[in-house]
C-alpha cells in the first residue's frame, strides 16, 4: 500500500545557517515559505510484509539570506536508500538542491572581474583590498564597515569617470526631460548620461536611475551613521551588480 502526504507551512521563526550561493557568506537564512511532501510504500518479499519500509521525503523552502537579503529556493530531499544509521555512525545522505545555483556565481563574478578591470588603473589601491574587506565584513568585523562603504563610494565615482570621462568645463546635458551638470563632482550624472547612450529602453534607464542614487546616498552616509557589517556587505554586491549591469548595456 502506498501513502503520501503534504503539508504547507509559513514559518515566523525558522533559520537556517547556510552557505549563500550568492554572495558566498555562510549566514542565516530565514525561511519564508516550507512545503513538505513524503511518501511511502510497503515491501513484500517472502518474509512477510514490511509496513512503510520504502519511504521518501522532501521539503521544499523558499529563503532569504540575511546577509544580502537574495532569495533562493532550497530542496532537501531523503528516502529509505539513503537514511543512515546512527548506531553504526552512518550519516543520513540528502540530495539538496538550491537556485539560483552556479548561474548567479558566474553572473556575479563576471561583472565583478569586468568592473575590477576597468578600474584598476583608477583605482588599484581599492579594488585590491575589496577581498580582504569583504571577508573581515562577513566574520562581523565592525571597523571595516566605514572602509567598505568608502570602498563602494570610490568605485561607484572611479566607475563614472571610467565610462563617461567629464568635461574639461562643466556642461549641461538633458536626460529624459531633465537638465543634468556634467562635471568630474556630479559623477551619478555621467553615469546618467552614459546610460542614455547605451539604451534605448525608458523602462532601463529609469530603473538604473533610480537604483543608483539611493545605493550611492546609502554608502555616503553610512560612512557617519549606524550600518551593520551585513548590511555592508549588501551594499557591496549591490554595487558591483549594477555596475557590471551598466558596464554590459
Amino acid at each position: 500500500m502506498s501513502k503520501s502526504r503534504i503539508s504547507i507551512d509559513n514559518p515566523d521563526n525558522e533559520v537556517l545557517w547556510l552557505k549563500c550561493n550568492w554572495c558566498h557568506s555562510k549566514t542565516e537564512h530565514k525561511v519564508l515559505s516550507s512545503v513538505v511532501t513524503e511518501a511511502s510504500e510497503d515491501y513484500v518479499d517472502d518474509g512477510g510484509t514490511y509496513e512503510d519500509a520504502l519511504w521518501w521525503r522532501a521539503s521544499h523552502r523558499i529563503i532569504q539570506c540575511n546577509t544580502c537579503q537574495q532569495i533562493s529556493y532550497r530542496r532537501e530531499s531523503i528516502d529509505s536508500e539513503s537514511d543512515g544509521d546512527e548506531e553504526l555512525g552512518i550519516p543520513d545522505q540528502y540530495d539538496v538542491a538550491v537556485y539560483p545555483g552556479d548561474m548567479a556565481h558566474r553572473i556575479f563574478g563576471q561583472y565583478k572581474s569586468q568592473v575590477d578591470k576597468l578600474l584598476f588603473r583608477r583605482c588599484a589601491d581599492v579594488i585590491e583590498k575589496v577581498p580582504a574587506i569583504y571577508k573581515r565584513l562577513g566574520e562581523g568585523d565592525k571597523e571595516a564597515i566605514s572602509q567598505a562603504l568608502t570602498s563602494c563610494r570610490r568605485i561607484i565615482s572611479s566607475f563614472a569617470h571610467a565610462i563617461y570621462p567629464p568635461p574639461g568645463k562643466e556642461e549641461e546635458v538633458i536626460v529624459e526631460g531633465k537638465s543634468l551638470k556634467l562635471s568630474a563632482q556630479n559623477y551619478l550624472n555621467l553615469i546618467d548620461a552614459y546610460v542614455r547612450t547605451h539604451t534605448s529602453s525608458i523602462s532601463v534607464r529609469d530603473r538604473i536611475r533610480l537604483t543608483l542614487r539611493p545605493l550611492n546616498e546609502r554608502v555616503c552616509a553610512g560612512v557617519h551613521d549606524d550600518v551593520t557589517a551585513e548590511e555592508a556587505q549588501a551594499l557591496f554586491l549591490q554595487t558591483y551588480l549594477l555596475l557590471g549591469e551598466i558596464l554590459n548595456l
